[in-house]
């Protein structure tokens, strides 16, 4: 409880996202929470909006009424088995940071940004050396 978040600063930033970023959030899940977090939002949920606190779900792989929930919202044959699905992928880093990468660039002559292709290393990782985007640019996508 050292690290805690204060109460005054959890209650500064729900209103922040509440009234600055209304209505952003679809559904949340919290996937397995520690029950000491689960207290401590029962604590907090009183500064919530009522309609933030509806779209918030925790889900317990234990508990088939909670992973119901989930499963309404996300097919269990794309779900990881690590999150009570079905899917046996297997997550490699490296890989969806290239793909991420290549979709970024999409993205950026897409939006006939000036953006080179993936050519630089920074600490052993892939790197765009994508360009800001010029005034013109930034008008004409507004």
């Amino acid at each position: 409880m050292a690290h805690a978040t204060p109460i005054k600063t959890a209650r500064e930033s729900t209103s922040i996202l509440q009234n600055y970023y209304p209505e952003r959030l679809g559904i949340a899940f919290l996937f397995n929470p520690p029950k000491v977090f689960e207290a401590f939002y029962k604590a907090v949920k009183y500064f919530l909006d009522p309609r933030s606190i509806e779209k918030l779900n925790f889900v317990y792989l234990k508990d088939e009424e909670s992973m119901k929930v989930l499963y309404r919202c996300i097919d269990p044959e794309v779900l990881p088995v690590d999150f009570g699905g079905r899917n046996n992928v297997l997550y490699n880093h490296e890989e969806y940071t290239k793909l991420m990468l290549e979709d970024d660039i999409k993205t950026s002559s897409f939006w006939a940004d000036d953006a080179k292709p993936v050519n630089r290393v920074a600490n052993g990782t892939l790197v765009a050396d994508v360009r800001p985007q010029s005034p013109l640019i930034a008008a004409k996508a507004s």
